[in-house]
């Protein structure tokens, strides 16, 4: 893993992140990323969504975030797809 895959999976995440809440309805999202220190273990970032009044956040592996630097890959898209049910618009 390089540092530049790293940045390009951090930012194909974030704005995945923003995609999907975007087309479930949730308006004027903010994502946010940060790094995090060994610390916590396996986990080296976390994105953050802030929306409707409530924040929700998720960690990311550095495997996950560096592998995802070309197109995001399936075990990120797990982790979106869970971070965006936080804030998805239920059919009622």
């Amino acid at each position: 893993m390089t540092l530049d895959e790293f940045k390009m999976g951090s930012a194909n995440i974030q704005r995945a992140i923003d995609t999907e809440l975007r087309a479930h309805g949730v308006k004027g999202p903010s994502v946010a990323y940060s790094a995090l220190t060994g610390q916590r273990g396996q986990h080296d970032a976390q994105f953050t969504v802030t929306a409707e009044g409530k924040s929700v956040a998720q960690d990311f592996t550095r495997e996950e975030i560096a592998d995802s630097h070309t197109t995001v890959v399936s075990a990120a898209r797990m982790k979106i797809r869970h971070l965006v049910g936080h804030f998805a618009r239920r059919a009622g």
